[in-house]
């Protein structure tokens, strides 16, 4: 089951959650074969988010319908791997996790900061489709933050199994 940022609260229950109790849908800014991804304003009632005014990102992924096959539990217990994964992963150069959680729809709900520039790959993907060459100087910045990143969350890793 995964863990609550806000430890305040009490624990929650696998597919007791209303997504729409949680959070207003702005707009969908992205869909996949796996799930949607929203842009969304949590809803004042909303103990766990600190900002009502702040927009976040809920990625919405579709527990049982990957692939047209019935998810397995092995899916389901990886996807919520990952989301806990996320939850540890705390750096400037990486995008704030919020929360996750299960709700009653079957999707399992990831929360996360909104990055008004929009993502790496987002940026790769204009430039490749405008024939335009990145330049060298923002290649090794972004190289340079990435490694930093990755740096930072590997050292904690370590630390935790010695």
């Amino acid at each position: 089951m995964l863990k609550q940022i806000n430890r305040s609260e009490p624990a929650l229950h696998i597919n007791e959650i209303d997504v729409n109790d949680k959070y207003k849908f702005l707009k969908q800014i992205g869909k996949g074969s796996y799930g949607e991804v929203w842009l969304v304003l949590p809803l004042r009632h909303t103990l766990s988010i600190k900002s009502s005014s702040k927009q976040y990102v809920l990625k919405r992924l579709d527990l049982h319908q990957q692939s047209n096959e019935p998810t397995t539990q092995n899916d389901m217990e990886g996807a919520e791997r990952e989301a806990k994964l996320l939850s540890t992963l705390k750096h400037p150069n990486i995008v704030a996790y919020i929360e996750s959680f299960r709700s009653n729809d079957n999707f399992l709900n990831i929360v996360m900061a909104y990055c008004e520039g929009g993502d790496l790959y987002t940026k790769l993907k204009e430039r490749k489709a405008n024939k335009q060459p990145l330049p060298e100087n923002q290649i090794v910045e972004w190289f340079v933050q990435i490694c930093m990143a990755l740096q930072v969350n590997i050292k904690k890793k370590k630390e935790r199994f010695k």
